[in-house]
């Protein structure tokens, strides 16, 4: 650095609004890697931890009232006054709001700054740091500060002497600092901006945080060292194009500059997974900035994948240091517009993943990456993409590890171009990445990115970066990535956005992608010879609160077109801030809206398949069932006979996983369930992506009973992560279903039934049963056995439901016809009585002010002589109207009746398109059990699919069962309570439990950011007849 610009302490020069100056002082980005002496110790001094801070509200009030408001103040003089009022502490790394300095605020896609770039507010919060730290004498040896991740920007002084400038949030930046050291204590200052020109390119969908959020590193070199290493890997195959017969591994080595004249000699050793030594060899670097290269043949090589991730070691030896790099020899390539690994076809069955954390924000633990790559792992998750930006440093090594498929993402994100006056995603997505302003950001940001993680294996595609629209900045990087890194993949989005008057040179782009597609266009893109490109869906199925339904149909594309490389779901983990816990004892986790932000985009940072405790949603546990690697589907399930599939892309499935059947019987609820068999069962030899005929030995069945088959397939090899999930998922089929209807059933003892007419009410008796309907209100207004009430309040009709996040388009829809406000219009009731049944009958209207009824309904409530209500709807929906989010009778069950038995989808709750996850049989749960709790209320626990459900207490059971099939939720909260809370720890109990019994409930989907719910899981028939009957027994 010139002494100019060391002296630069005086005041602070504003290169944070300088795109032409991204950084001051700071090294080429190369490889991570962690040096060590050569008795095998650290090069490394971490200098996280507790350091001195002060907060600014603005950049100008740093040297402000210093030495005459500034001038000729320097950065000492800063920290002297500072010390004067006292520095406060926050632990490095952190985000400072989450310590209380500034605010948080959640923002989707719009700037958090007025859009007129490259400058951003004058009113720019900041933060300076300082630390001291111990260096001891060091004559032979080179010193750097390498900044893992800092967000915005940061100027960084060394005693007192201007050392520096970076930006690029989530990429390193290395500064030598070898003279400003002094042996002993050093001082070290950092001011952290908030905003800087970068942030135009930093507007990724999370909460907004600043700070030294990733480790800070001292780092001694030898005065010559490496200071670069690629490693790549060739394979030569036999004549079936995926036996692997010998390989290479090159290493391509760069030394330092500014060291001595004398030659730097290199030896390398590379090493297989025992330790034993594969291959070695030597070189000499002849001079400062001189580059050489290694081969190393491999004979029959063990070859890695997300499946097998075997990995070698590669030693790097100098005479006084030693550097180690993992090594996967692997080769990926498309052909035929189909993309393979090691020669073979892969699929990619994904996640999007953050680095977050809601106590920590942006500062995450190795622990938690090891967490959250376990639960991936045992979810059958095989790769990631890291939205929108290089994770931690470390990241690829533990997928190395652990096996995954990384899409390394450029610290890329301008979607607030959008949302300007007049902007629109067609109009204006691509005005940034056109502006020449922003070629070199664009650029350095693309080369930091494939520079830091060149070296890892699990990194098959570099993504240019997300939601940015398209130029010729992105067009430059794209070609830089393929002249840099030939042997990889390359991903964009944002290439499908093109700019009036530019014509886009796509051919740098290995991969079709696009978001959130409905799944008759990937017909169409498959359907056109015109595409030669493999298609990717960088995201998909929107798992934002209850959610993602629908999975299934993008599985059977992804399986139909081999040209269809997968996706990854949006998103691993749902984002919101720890707030402690509440008076009554329930976590409170905040999103947008809830820190007094102005503009913010509420809950739609909460997307993710697990709470941001990382406890799974059921969303998490659909994606695994439908994403197991053993796939089945039926022959002739009623005589045990499937065809299965190996989905395996390396693997064969015998050697992996184990069949368990278990053939049910059940449907009744006067009937115990039974197994009828079960067993263990090899499963046939299949290869990758074979598939073969399956029998099972199946018994005589019995007569007018359900009967459902389950395939379970079981980890036969002990993993690590086996103690989140000793499964790789299940399959179910019917073999049988009933015939006769339950309504026919005449068991019990008979009673007279009476009927009374009263001035507001009819009242039914039946034997110990009572039951009142009222004149006005259409449906019973109390149920009465042995002279105790049963319900708590007057039972109803329904045709609303707490919308999903999912139902964030069509709930609009839903509101202006009125539906969250329906009320039921009782036309005409009556009530006689017929060859010994009592009948209450209405005829019914459900509409609300000012609009027309959205259903007519025909009610006949019949009280039978064996104590049964046959409940029968005739409903008639006007088809102007948008679709029911459901229809069904609600009955307000008193308090004391907790414990729910019910035959249909379970454990978990189960919808028409979200039920992958579940199958039939009769479980049992305690009411509070069943509520999933999802951070903003909504829809939830729901059953599809369902024979019959009950509610009982110490004495009494209620029990209700269709003539076919109800759909049922039980919750604690009603309807209007969970659509007007914002958060979860707010919700208030009603007086008891609120049982839902639904002739149809409508699907999930993945509206909130995806597709409109098909059709076929709208469930919007324009006649309805329906029978479910209730009776109330003793136990």
């Amino acid at each position: 650095m010139r002494d100019a610009e060391r002296k630069i302490s005086m005041r602070l020069e504003k290169y944070f609004e300088d795109p032409e100056i991204l950084h001051v002082g700071t090294e080429e980005t190369r490889c991570c890697c962690e040096p060590q002496d050569e008795n095998g110790e650290s090069r490394r001094n971490c200098l996280s931890g507790n350091w001195k801070f002060h907060y600014f509200s603005s950049a100008a009030e740093v040297f402000a009232g210093i030495a005459g408001e500034g001038k000729g103040a320097d950065i000492t003089d800063v920290c002297r006054h500072i010390n004067e009022g006292g520095w406060d502490s926050i632990p490095v790394p952190s985000c400072w709001q989450n310590h209380g300095y500034d605010s948080h605020q959640y923002i989707n896609v719009r700037f958090p700054i007025p859009f007129d770039p490259p400058y951003v507010p004058d009113e720019n919060p900041c933060g300076l740091y300082e630390t001291e730290f111990l260096r001891e004498s060091q004559t032979q040896s080179r010193s750097y500060l390498y900044f893992e991740g800092v967000d915005s920007c940061f100027y960084v002084w060394v005693n007192g002497t201007f050392a520096g400038y970076s930006q690029v949030s989530h990429s390193p930046s290395e500064f030598e600092v070898t003279e400003l050291l002094a042996d002993g204590t050093n001082r070290l200052d950092v001011l952290v901006l908030k905003w800087c020109d970068g942030t135009y390119l930093e507007d990724q969908d999370k909460f907004r945080m600043s700070g030294i959020f990733r480790d800070v590193w001292l780092i001694e070199r030898p005065c010559d060292f490496v200071r670069d290493y690629a490693v790549t890997t060739g394979i030569t195959f036999g004549e079936d194009q995926v036996t692997p017969q010998s390989a290479e591994v090159c290493l391509s080595l760069s030394r330092s500059t500014g060291g001595s004249r004398r030659e730097l000699f290199v030896r390398a050793i590379l090493r297989d997974a025992s330790g034993s030594v594969e291959a070695e060899g030597q070189t000499t670097l002849v001079s400062n900035g001189s580059e050489a290269k290694l081969v190393f043949p491999v004979k029959h090589p063990r070859l890695w994948s997300a499946e097998t991730p075997y990995l070698y070691t590669l030693e790097i030896r100098t005479e006084n240091e030693i550097l180690h790099q993992n090594v996967g020899i692997r080769e990926i390539h498309i052909e035929s517009s189909v993309v393979k690994l090691n020669g073979r076809p892969i699929k990619i069955r994904g996640v999007n993943r953050h680095d977050s954390n809601a106590k920590t924000g942006y500062t995450i633990s190795r622990e938690q990456l090891e967490e959250d790559l376990k639960l991936m792992k045992s979810h059958n998750i095989n790769a990631i993409r890291t939205s929108h930006y290089p994770n931690a440093p470390w990241f690829p090594e533990y997928c190395d590890r652990y096996g995954f498929y990384v899409i390394a993402e450029a610290d890329i994100e301008m979607h607030g171009v959008t949302s300007f006056y007049g902007g629109s995603s067609k109009k204006t997505f691509c005005t940034l990445a056109m502006d020449p302003m922003f070629d070199k950001a664009v650029i350095d940001r693309v080369e930091r990115c494939v520079k830091r993680d060149k070296n890892a294996p699990c990194i098959l595609i570099w993504s240019l970066g997300n939601e940015s629209g398209y130029g010729n900045s992105f067009e430059k990087a794209g070609r830089w990535v393929k002249a840099y890194d030939p042997t990889r993949l390359t991903h964009y989005e944002g290439a499908v956005y093109e700019a009036e008057g530019h014509v886009n040179d796509t051919s740098m782009i290995d991969l079709y992608s696009r978001m959130y597609p409905h799944v008759e266009w990937i017909d169409e893109y498959f359907a056109d010879p015109g595409n030669k490109k493999p298609y990717f869906m960088c995201e998909f199925v929107h798992a934002m609160g209850n959610g993602p339904g629908g999975i299934r149909a993008y599985m059977d594309r992804m399986y139909r077109y081999e040209g269809f490389l997968g996706g990854c779901v949006w998103e691993w983990c749902d984002h919101a801030i720890y707030d402690g816990v509440a008076e009554n004892g329930k976590e409170r986790y905040l999103y947008g809206g809830d820190h007094g932000e102005r503009f913010h985009d509420g809950n739609f940072c909460v997307d993710g398949l697990l709470y941001p405790d990382r406890t799974p949603h059921t969303g998490l546990r659909e994606w695994k069932n439908a994403i197991c690697p053993v796939f089945v589907t039926e022959i002739d399930a009623a005589n045990g006979m499937f065809l299965v599939e190996n989905r395996f892309d390396f693997l064969e499935a015998s050697g992996e996983a184990e069949l368990c059947y278990e053939i049910k019987a059940g449907g009744s609820a006067q009937d115990e369930t039974v197994i009828l068999a079960d067993g263990t069962k090899e499963l046939p030899h299949l290869l990758p992506h074979e598939k073969a005929a399956l029998t099972i030995p199946v018994p005589k069945l019995p007569e007018n009973m359900d009967v459902y088959v389950k395939l379970t397939f079981i980890r036969k090899k002990a993993v690590e992560y086996a103690a989140c999930s000793s499964t790789f998922g299940f399959a179910q089929f019917c073999m049988q279903e009933r015939k006769v209807s339950v309504l026919q059933r005449e068991n019990r003892a008979e009673h007279e039934v009476v009927l009374v007419e009263e001035p507001e009410e009819w009242i039914v008796l039946c034997g110990t049963l009572r039951v009142a309907f009222g004149k006005k209100t259409g449906a019973p207004t109390g149920i009465f056995k042995d002279g105790k009430s049963i319900l708590w309040g007057h039972a109803g009709y329904q045709i609303y439901r707490a919308p999903t996040d999912n139902d964030i388009q069509i709930k609009e829809k839903w509101k202006e016809a009125g539906y969250d406000a329906a009320m039921t219009k009782v036309y005409h009731s009556d009530a006689f009585c017929l060859d010994g049944e009592a009948h209450y009958v209405a005829d019914i209207g459900i509409a609300a002010i000012y609009r027309q009824p959205a259903v007519h309904l025909h009610a006949d409530w019949c009280v039978n002589r064996w104590g049964r209500v046959i409940v029968t709807l005739d409903a008639h929906k006007d088809m102007a109207m948008p679709p029911l989010p459901r229809l069904g009778i609600m009955l307000p069950v008193e308090r004391s009746m907790r414990h729910v038995t019910y035959y249909g989808y379970g454990p978990d709750e189960s919808y028409i398109d979200k039920r992958e996850h579940c199958y039939v049989d009769m479980f049992q749960a305690e009411v509070e059990d069943l509520h999933e709790n999802y951070i903003r209320p909504q829809e939830n626990g729901s059953h599809y699919h369902c024979r019959y459900v009950s509610l009982e207490n110490e004495k009494y059971r209620l029990l209700a069962e269709a003539d076919n099939y109800l759909d049922f939720n039980v919750s604690d909260y009603t309807v209007e309570e969970l659509a007007g809370k914002r958060h979860n720890f707010e919700l208030e109990p009603a007086s008891g439990s609120l049982l839902s019994l639904d002739a149809r409930m409508m699907g999930i989907g993945s509206n909130s950011c995806g597709p409109d719910l098909p059709e076929e899981f709208l469930r919007d028939e324009a006649h309805t007849v329906w029978k479910v009957q209730l009776q109330i027994e003793e136990l």
